[in-house]
């Protein structure tokens, strides 16, 4: 038998994170910022989420209105928003590993209650 190829997630469940995350950190309201949200997830992963009706540049990158650009290492990786579009598909950087990045960016993030 070979390699199975991991298993694609929706990009739907990575823009639901990313809120998740933004929601986690205490972010709102990014349609009031002069430019887009970013935010390092870790020492790979950068987001960039667009909440204007126009479009905004960011890291030499034009990222459409409501969308998430996220680079990995520095280099391009997606494009997408709740609808669709492009995560990387390689070894290290793909969907399941940029999704892993953010379900532990949201732990970290999420501060207990009562406490």
């Amino acid at each position: 038998m070979g390699e199975q190829e991991p298993a694609s997630m929706d990009i739907a469940v990575a823009m639901g994170l990313v809120a998740e995350l933004g929601a986690a950190l205490g972010v709102s309201k990014i349609n009031e910022l002069s430019g887009v949200w970013a935010h390092a997830v870790d020492a790979h992963w950068t987001i960039a989420l667009n909440g204007h009706k126009e479009p905004k540049e960011h890291q030499a990158m034009s990222i459409p209105p409501f969308y998430c650009a996220v680079w990995f290492n520095g280099w391009p990786a997606g494009l997408f928003n709740a609808f669709g579009g492009t995560i990387a598909a390689g070894s290290a950087a793909n969907e399941r590993t940029f999704c892993a990045a953010l379900k532990r960016a949201i732990k970290r993030s999420t501060k207990p209650k009562g406490g």
